[in-house]
């Protein structure tokens, strides 16, 4: 799933493909170029309204559509608002994941109303000032927001006051935390995490013998 043609949201693809059997990509269809699709990768367009749907979940777009477009002049910021916006819902739990929106296209959205309610929101944008107004974050109401950026990025991503906002929320967030997995079970969320792998110091007996269980421990 292509968001919108940012090269941190496709740079990727490429070597996706070669290392990989893509069945499918989806994106918004408002690219010129995709690299690493070929005639036996399918590929699809989403717009609001979609909704792909098995025994188990079902996948929801809820952004963009045909009509939409930004009356930002910045092409930058045009893209990120054009991003895909979908919404997987499970048995019981459900995730928004939101691209790269910005607080136009999280208004253009936010009437949504019961489309918009979920467990996770992955933050657009990376965490920036604008990423999530109070209005959008209300109508999302999650328990758990994962946060999507690079360490010490040179844009100050996530911002102090995006942090301040999702304070009663459990923050997940890949600079600080790697790899995030988060999964559905008759219990409500499981999270797993990198860092909960990765090796520590250790000073006694029982540190090393938990870093010996870490090597046997599955993703």
């Amino acid at each position: 799933m292509l968001t919108h043609s940012h090269p941190d949201h496709t740079g990727g693809l490429e070597y996706i493909t070669e290392r990989f059997t893509v069945k499918e990509i989806w994106s918004n269809g408002r690219f010129s170029y995709l690299p690493g699709l070929s005639e036996k990768t399918g590929y699809r367009t989403l717009e609001r309204g979609d909704v792909v749907e098995t025994a188990a979940y079902s996948i929801t777009a809820l952004h963009p559509y045909g009509e939409f477009y930004t009356l930002s002049e910045d092409t930058y910021s045009e893209e990120n608002n054009s991003s895909l916006v979908l919404k997987i819902t499970g048995r019981q739990r459900s995730f928004l994941l939101a691209g790269d929106i910005e607080e136009e296209a999280e208004e253009d959205i936010v009437h949504l109303d019961k489309w918009l309610p979920s467990d996770v929101l992955k933050i657009p944008h990376h965490g920036s000032r604008t990423s999530v107004p109070d209005s959008f974050l209300t109508a999302v109401s999650p328990s758990i927001a994962v946060i999507s950026v690079g360490r010490d990025n040179s844009f100050g991503h996530p911002s102090q006051e995006v942090l301040e906002k999702l304070s009663d929320k459990k923050i997940l967030r890949t600079d600080q935390d790697g790899a995030i997995k988060i999964t559905e079970n008759g219990e409500g969320l499981r999270v797993k995490t990198c860092r909960e792998f990765m090796f520590e110091k250790a000073d006694t007996l029982s540190g090393e013998i938990g870093n010996i269980r870490k090597l046997f421990s599955v993703w």
